[in-house]
């Protein structure tokens, strides 16, 4: 028996590397200063007394101390009004958890989403093509914000394909992987936009194993019988034999109906082999009994009462 190879089962882990881009007042698009904040000449905020932030948008009074916050501010955001979350460029959400660039892994697929402010004017567009790669603004799922999507298959074959690579981080691991170019102006790259990878690891979670079973699970048994309904290993010339099928390990079954039988008679004496087949398409063949030199009628036992049955008194549906 051929031994079969190990079964390794490749679990999903949605990661996504990724470099933010700094904040750029510059071309407004959602980017501007608030609360009387200037825009300096290189993109950042110069914000006025009593006011912080990348956009001047936190009132420095309402930031809320460790022991007076309630909320769980992720990735560097500032706690205020005791549950609310002020987040860093590069981030959004209630509790500033979510990028505002990264990559959605599916089975098949990566899907790649940015979430910029209404009234951005910029691009965001995979690095091999600027126009045909670019993500395209879909309905936003965050209020206030606009969203921008690309899906693209791990079978793509066009220049936005993924790269692939194999057995990264770890052994048995697949790396989906694809670079992103954010920009704040329309068809501009600045020194305040970003390249960003992103990635899709699918890990191997575990090896899997086979192990041979047919014997123990076999879902039928065959025992040959004489005419007294005792198991026999050998019989005589022209004696009769009973074979029974049984289903093994399947409840509530009566029974077992065989499409396709062949029998092997051996002589001892002369060590000679006859093959026939006797039950074919569900059927006795006509000459299943003259074949093994048995000139008695078939026998077969009823299936309610056990006892033995004349094969020609067998009604058609049970010989077929």
């Amino acid at each position: 028996m051929n031994k079969m190879s190990p079964l390794y089962v490749l679990a999903l882990c949605c990661l996504a590397t990724t470099v933010f881009a700094k904040y750029d007042c510059t071309n407004n698009g959602g980017y501007g200063c608030k609360y009387g904040g200037t825009c300096h000449f290189y993109g950042f905020c110069i914000c006025p007394k009593g006011f912080q932030g990348e956009d001047c948008g936190l009132k420095t009074e309402l930031i809320s101390t460790a022991a007076n916050c309630t909320a769980e501010c992720k990735n560097g955001g500032t706690c205020y009004e005791s549950d609310r979350c002020y987040c860093p460029h590069g981030f959004i959400g209630d509790m500033c958890e979510i990028p505002d660039t990264v990559a959605r892994c599916a089975p098949d697929r990566m899907i790649i989403e940015a979430y910029r402010p209404l009234g951005f004017v910029g691009e965001v567009y995979m690095f091999k093509n600027r126009k045909s790669c670019a993500l395209k603004q879909v309905p936003s799922d965050i209020r206030d914000m606009m969203k921008l999507e690309r899906v693209v298959l791990h079978s793509d074959k066009t220049e936005c394909a993924l790269t692939r690579t194999p057995d990264t981080p770890k052994l048995g691991d697949v790396t989906m992987k694809t670079t992103v170019v954010s920009t704040h102006n329309y068809n501009q790259f600045g020194p305040r936009d970003s390249i960003m990878d992103v990635s899709c690891v699918h890990t191997n979670s575990f090896q899997g194993s086979t192990k041979e079973i047919t014997e123990t699970a076999f879902p039928f048994r065959m025992v040959a019988l004489d005419m007294n309904g005792e198991p026999v290993q050998a019989l005589a010339a022209n004696e009769s034999i009973i074979l029974q099928f049984e289903p093994v390990g399947i409840p509530d079954v009566r029974g077992v109906m065989v499409e396709y039988l062949e029998v092997y008679s051996i002589n001892a004496n002369s060590n000679e082999v006859v093959s026939k087949t006797i039950i074919e398409n569900g059927c006795v063949t006509e000459n299943s009994t003259a074949a093994f030199g048995n000139s008695d009628p078939k026998l077969l036992r009823d299936e309610q009462t056990g006892n033995l049955l004349d094969y020609a008194s067998v009604p058609e549906s049970a010989t077929g």
